[in-house]
């Protein structure tokens, strides 16, 4: 069943599944995932996050997406997903992303990398996106362009987090740390106010 398609009753019926699928495993109301990790021999997932997983697919994010919200890796994702009986949405190919929209938002200081998770294509891709619609490629080690690195610049300096630039830009905090180290800015301390 794709979501993306879903009506209703279907999607309804998908969060019925979760929820027996969580009441399943309700010893500790957690759902064991298969692909352990470094940090932990299982990964669990409680029942309200398998929840959570599914609507936020469901709504159009990709695995990695959902993954980034809920604090997951993309694989537990896609293993919660197919636990309860989502069918999972291939990856978006090449020739169904505008080389415009691809340009716009590289344009807007994305990096390839950043432009190719908002597309849900690999870096790669990007760059031959990049490369058909002409778009001149900046150097990876020259980063954003001058002006946006002023004007995070100024917004940090007028008392605002990194985190909070990051959201506020939607660049990575390394983006946004990078940024400010090369305008020379010193990076405040973490949970201390700003005098």
């Amino acid at each position: 069943m794709r979501l993306s398609s879903c009506n209703t009753e279907q999607l309804t019926s998908v969060v019925r599944s979760v929820r027996r699928f969580k009441v399943e495993f309700s010893e500790g109301n957690a759902v064991p995932v298969e692909h352990p990790t470094a940090e932990s021999k299982y990964r669990l997932v409680s029942g309200n996050e398998a929840e959570r997983i599914v609507e936020l697919y469901g709504s159009g994010l990709n695995a990695v997406e959902v993954g980034e919200r809920v604090g997951r890796p993309s694989r537990t994702v896609t293993d919660v997903l197919r636990r309860a009986g989502v069918e999972i949405r291939q990856r978006t190919k090449l020739e169904e992303i505008s080389e415009e929209e691809a340009a716009r938002l590289y344009g807007s200081g994305l990096s390839q990398r950043e432009v190719g998770r908002r597309l849900g294509v690999s870096e790669g891709s990007v760059r031959k996106l990049l490369e058909r619609a002409g778009v001149q490629l900046r150097k990876p080690s020259k980063g954003l362009p001058e002006e946006k690195v002023l004007q995070l610049a100024a917004e940090y300096n007028a008392g605002a987090s990194i985190l909070t630039l990051a959201a506020t830009h939607q660049l990575s905090k390394n983006t946004i740390s990078t940024a400010l180290h090369r305008a020379g800015i010193e990076i405040r301390k973490v949970g201390r106010p700003r005098k």
